[in-house]
């Protein structure tokens, strides 16, 4: 189990979070809950989430689902979903997510995001791999709506066994 207490900002935008985690070992994986309040300048949001992850014999699943609620009342569904899969030289991943967050004008953004990934040894010393994500932002209150795509390509050297050049 965790418990964590975290202050982030400045003094007149200060957020002030505590979270509350529990985890229990299952035989092919694990399931976690958390709990988190967090106190903003707009506000107090609660959030819980249970999760679970399952080890795959050439990968990984995980699956976290809960509730958000908002500085502005209502809750929000929030959640996530991710697998991995190992190959003989590398790994492929897909990630989904939804979550909410707020700003200090009480302001509530809607956040889904798909990510893909793939990464390749092709040397011993050298490896390579390629992201993408998908990213669609919601305002809530204005319904403007921002959509973001990211892509990033990288090679690695391995120059020792503690160096790599990237």
């Amino acid at each position: 189990s965790t418990l964590r207490l975290n202050e982030v900002g400045l003094p007149a935008s200060r957020t002030n979070s505590l979270s509350l985690g529990l985890q229990t070992d299952r035989v092919n994986g694990k399931i976690d809950a958390d709990v988190t309040i967090t106190d903003t300048n707009s506000g107090q949001r609660e959030s819980l989430s249970l999760g679970r992850s399952y080890e795959l014999p050439t990968g990984a699943l995980t699956a976290r689902i809960g509730l958000s609620t908002r500085t502005s009342g209502g809750t929000a569904l929030i959640g996530s979903l991710g697998w991995q899969q190992t190959l003989p030289n590398g790994t492929l991943s897909l990630s989904l997510s939804q979550s909410v967050t707020g700003n200090a004008s009480a302001q509530e953004t809607r956040l889904t995001r798909l990510g893909v990934g793939y990464s390749h040894q092709l040397s011993p010393l050298l490896s390579g791999s390629f992201n993408m994500g998908l990213q669609d932002s919601l305002d809530t209150a204005t319904s403007l709506r921002t959509r973001s795509t990211d892509l990033s390509v990288n090679m690695r050297y391995a120059v020792t066994a503690d160096w790599g050049l990237n």
